[in-house]
């Protein structure tokens, strides 16, 4: 359940981003065509299309305003598609250059991602480095959404994921 508000409150948040007006053509048609085709498979769950079309966009548009936006709807659709280690490696490279909210949002995407691998660890019994390293990760990552980008905690959510993660770090030992 928490995943599901985790993942409503970055969806939310990326509503806020779908206001492009870009219309540069490349092979694929229009940019507006091709975001709002990758935005639609995004919301449709067709996860898989939605990662390949922001890839795409990426590598067409690399540069720019919109740049920031793309990372962060790739990071969303893989989170959303369950390639929680892309989803991490994405969201943390893109809060690493970021301020703002596009930070907060990409720690929120990194963070849900990190605890989502922990706990699968913890599902095969891996109580070990990685699960831990994963679930400090995830913890500091919310650690810092919540201190510097609160309003972005629609419903608390975050600070649930936060509270689990300390309760799940306590059981490791």
């Amino acid at each position: 359940m928490a995943h599901l508000r985790v993942l409503a409150t970055v969806g939310l948040a990326l509503l806020g981003f779908s206001g492009c007006s870009e219309t540069v053509s490349t092979s694929g048609g229009s940019f507006q065509q091709q975001y709002f085709a990758a935005r639609d498979a995004l919301e449709t769950g067709q996860y898989d299309k939605a990662s390949r079309s922001y890839q795409k966009l990426l590598s067409s548009y690399p540069a720019g305003a919109i740049e920031a936006r793309l990372t962060l709807e790739l990071a969303h659709s893989l989170l959303r598609g369950g390639d929680f280690e892309a989803a991490s490696r994405a969201a943390r490279q893109l809060a690493a250059g970021q301020t703002g909210q596009v930070r907060g949002l990409a720690l929120a995407v990194a963070a849900s991602a990190d605890h989502e691998i922990a706990r699968r660890g913890i599902a095969a019994g891996n109580r070990g480095g990685d699960t831990r390293r994963r679930l400090k990760a995830a913890a500091s990552a919310l650690d810092v959404l919540l201190a510097e980008y609160p309003k972005l905690d629609v419903g608390e959510a975050m600070a649930r994921r936060r509270a689990l993660i300390s309760t799940e770090l306590a059981a490791l030992g």
